[in-house]
């Protein structure tokens, strides 16, 4: 079974995703060679397969075999015979970067920390600015039950990125913006299809 979605990620705050460099600024966000900021795919699929995760667990609709099963399993010996691969997102509006700067508490003594200051480069773009993503997928078996787990989880999307307490990385992606094609045909009444299985029918 192949599976192509795409959707629209709709950004609602400044966003961070590290590059783990440091220098002037502490905390440096992750870029291409020419500047500009991409949201990765790997990212993007880490916290998908997350938030599928938690779906599983709090609806019981899905196991934790059918989470492996749509994202791949590391050491799983069949994993050549399934793909799940999403695409860098990118937007054509420039963000602004501008730098925060912070203080580190510790938790235990709740006073700050010897050379607490430090500072982090942040993406920030219009309110609403909607980055492009696509994933695509390929099932050894027929479960359309995987659709249904994939599409949940993009849409429990809340926070993408790091530095989420701090209120960065709010985002979401709204259901009319998801389009998923299974074997090359569009699923024309998505929500509809997708009911069946978050409710607990067939496979």
């Amino acid at each position: 079974m192949i599976v192509n979605i795409e959707y629209n990620l709709k950004v609602c705050g400044p966003l961070y995703i590290g590059s783990g460099l440091g220098g002037g600024i502490k905390k440096m966000l992750l870029r291409q060679s020419d500047g500009s900021f991409i949201i990765p795919g790997s990212t993007v699929k880490g916290r998908t397969r997350y938030y599928a995760r938690e779906f599983a667990r709090i609806t019981k609709l899905f196991s934790g075999n059918d989470v492996d099963r749509t994202f791949g399993e590391t050491g799983d010996e069949d994993k050549s015979a399934r793909f799940c691969a999403f695409s860098d997102l990118k937007s054509p509006i420039i963000p602004v970067f501008p730098v925060r700067n912070g203080i580190q508490i510790c938790r235990k003594t709740g006073t700050t920390k010897p050379h607490a200051l430090f500072n982090t480069e942040i993406a920030c773009y219009e309110r609403d600015n909607e980055f492009q993503g696509k994933l695509f997928c390929s099932f050894p078996e027929e479960k359309e039950k995987y659709i249904a787990l994939l599409v949940a989880a993009l849409r429990l999307f809340s926070h993408l990125g790091g530095s989420k307490t701090t209120g960065m990385g709010k985002c979401t992606i709204p259901m009319e913006t998801i389009s998923v094609k299974k074997n090359g045909k569009t699923i024309e009444n998505l929500e509809e299809f997708l009911l069946k299985y978050w409710e607990g029918g067939k496979e």
